[in-house]
Protein backbone atom coordinates (compact mmCIF):
# COMPACT_ATOMS: atom_id res chain seq x y z
CA UNK A 1 0.00 0.00 0.00
CA UNK A 2 1.47 3.24 -1.13
CA UNK A 3 0.72 6.77 -0.12
CA UNK A 4 0.90 9.90 -2.07
CA UNK A 5 2.12 13.05 -0.65
CA UNK A 6 1.41 16.40 -2.81
CA UNK A 7 4.06 19.31 -1.00
CA UNK A 8 4.86 22.42 -1.73
CA UNK A 9 9.32 23.26 -1.63
CA UNK A 10 8.29 24.82 1.88
CA UNK A 11 6.83 21.87 3.35
CA UNK A 12 9.66 19.58 1.31
CA UNK A 13 12.44 21.44 3.24
CA UNK A 14 10.54 21.62 6.63
CA UNK A 15 10.17 17.72 6.15
CA UNK A 16 13.80 17.46 5.49
CA UNK A 17 14.98 19.38 8.37
CA UNK A 18 13.41 17.39 10.77
CA UNK A 19 14.63 13.93 9.21
CA UNK A 20 18.13 15.37 9.33
CA UNK A 21 17.30 15.49 13.49
CA UNK A 22 17.00 11.74 12.96
CA UNK A 23 20.60 11.33 13.06
CA UNK A 24 21.11 12.51 16.15
CA UNK A 25 18.97 10.99 18.54
CA UNK A 26 17.57 12.35 21.68
CA UNK A 27 15.14 9.37 22.65
CA UNK A 28 14.96 8.42 25.78
CA UNK A 29 13.77 4.49 24.66
CA UNK A 30 15.87 2.25 23.39
CA UNK A 31 13.40 0.61 20.98
CA UNK A 32 12.30 3.95 19.59
CA UNK A 33 15.83 4.64 18.72
CA UNK A 34 16.32 1.69 16.45
CA UNK A 35 12.54 1.85 14.83
CA UNK A 36 13.70 5.97 14.36
CA UNK A 37 16.72 4.64 12.82
CA UNK A 38 16.03 2.26 10.41
CA UNK A 39 13.17 3.52 9.23
CA UNK A 40 14.31 7.42 9.43
CA UNK A 41 17.38 6.89 7.98
CA UNK A 42 15.76 6.12 4.82
CA UNK A 43 13.59 8.72 5.01
CA UNK A 44 15.91 11.14 5.24
CA UNK A 45 18.01 10.19 2.34
CA UNK A 46 14.64 10.13 0.47
CA UNK A 47 13.39 13.77 1.25
CA UNK A 48 17.35 14.98 0.65
CA UNK A 49 17.19 13.68 -2.85
CA UNK A 50 13.86 15.25 -3.43
CA UNK A 51 15.35 18.67 -2.05
CA UNK A 52 18.38 18.26 -3.81
CA UNK A 53 16.78 17.54 -7.05
CA UNK A 54 14.12 20.54 -6.61
CA UNK A 55 17.74 22.89 -5.73
CA UNK A 56 18.87 22.11 -9.13
CA UNK A 57 15.76 22.97 -10.90
CA UNK A 58 14.56 25.66 -8.83
CA UNK A 59 13.11 29.19 -10.53
CA UNK A 60 10.75 31.40 -9.76
CA UNK A 61 7.64 30.10 -11.73
CA UNK A 62 7.68 26.99 -9.83
CA UNK A 63 6.97 28.29 -6.57
CA UNK A 64 3.56 27.30 -6.62
CA UNK A 65 4.18 23.79 -7.89
CA UNK A 66 3.42 20.66 -5.37
CA UNK A 67 5.87 17.67 -5.63
CA UNK A 68 4.75 14.58 -5.43
CA UNK A 69 6.42 11.97 -2.58
CA UNK A 70 5.06 8.83 -2.89
CA UNK A 71 5.88 6.49 0.78
CA UNK A 72 5.27 3.35 1.53
CA UNK A 73 2.93 2.54 4.67
CA UNK A 74 5.59 1.83 7.18
CA UNK A 75 7.65 4.82 5.83
CA UNK A 76 4.20 7.34 6.40
CA UNK A 77 3.63 5.70 9.46
CA UNK A 78 7.14 6.58 10.75
CA UNK A 79 7.26 9.72 9.27
CA UNK A 80 4.36 10.81 10.76
CA UNK A 81 5.59 9.62 14.11
CA UNK A 82 8.88 11.29 13.92
CA UNK A 83 7.92 14.35 12.95
CA UNK A 84 5.33 14.48 16.10
CA UNK A 85 8.40 13.70 18.58
CA UNK A 86 10.48 16.06 16.63
CA UNK A 87 8.36 19.10 15.67
CA UNK A 88 9.37 20.80 18.48
CA UNK A 89 13.44 21.45 17.18
CA UNK A 90 11.41 23.51 14.35
CA UNK A 91 13.33 26.72 14.27
CA UNK A 92 10.76 28.70 13.85
CA UNK A 93 6.59 29.04 13.57
CA UNK A 94 5.99 28.92 9.75
CA UNK A 95 7.97 25.57 10.06
CA UNK A 96 6.36 23.73 13.16
CA UNK A 97 3.13 25.14 10.75
CA UNK A 98 3.97 23.33 7.88
CA UNK A 99 5.04 20.46 9.98
CA UNK A 100 1.98 19.85 11.53
CA UNK A 101 0.14 20.44 7.85
CA UNK A 102 2.17 17.02 6.89
CA UNK A 103 1.10 15.19 10.70
CA UNK A 104 -2.86 15.83 9.94
CA UNK A 105 -2.12 14.91 6.11
CA UNK A 106 -0.57 12.03 7.03
CA UNK A 107 -3.60 11.27 9.82
CA UNK A 108 -6.38 11.70 7.45
CA UNK A 109 -3.91 9.44 4.87
CA UNK A 110 -3.05 6.60 7.69
CA UNK A 111 -6.76 5.57 8.21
Amino acid sequence: MKIDLKLSNDALVAAHNILKQVYNPSYPNEIQIKVYKSIGFELADKFEKKVKAQQKKASLFDQKKKISVTLKYYEAWALKAIATDLIYTCSNDYSKNLVQTLINVLDQKLQ
